[in-house]
């Protein structure tokens, strides 16, 4: 799995405002955070039922271990939102956070989806299916001996 990162996105207004706001381990917790998002969440980069506490410890923000003392427990996930990293949307079960733009920037996420799934139906018409190493010498011997 990748995630595509625009070449000088550490330079871009968004992240310098960030790193200005939390530090510059701030932009190790951001891609560490689009890294899981992208394990978890990989079509639409919606957090979905992620706390505000899940998100900033998917990025390995924790304050405490930052050396920030006078920081706030919610100000890593507070300013992504302000600079306009993450996206905050009230839904009908509360507040889902998103990686902003995640599908325009990530989209060879679901082509590769998309491929793999269309390969997997070929596989299955064709009458080919996934079997492991073993099964496969099986069958092969099996063959054999009705040879």
């Amino acid at each position: 799995m990748d995630i595509r990162l625009e070449v000088g996105v550490e330079d871009s207004p968004k992240v310098q405002k960030l790193i200005r706001r939390c530090g510059e381990q701030s932009y190790r917790c951001l891609t560490r955070l689009w890294g899981q998002v992208r394990v978890k969440f990989p079509i639409t980069g919606i957090m979905e039922n992620w706390t505000e506490e899940d998100i900033e410890i998917a990025a390995g923000w924790n304050c405490e271990t930052m050396g920030w003392k006078d920081a706030h427990e919610r100000q890593f996930l507070t300013a992504l939102v302000e600079v306009g990293l993450v996206d905050k949307h009230e839904g009908k079960s509360g507040v889902v956070y998103s990686i902003h733009n995640w599908t325009e920037r990530q989209g060879h996420v679901l082509a590769e989806e998309i491929r793999r799934e269309n390969a997997r139906q070929a596989g299955i018409r064709s009458g080919i299916s996934r079997l492991s190493r073993r099964q496969k010498t099986v069958v092969k011997l099996k063959t054999k001996v009705r040879d």
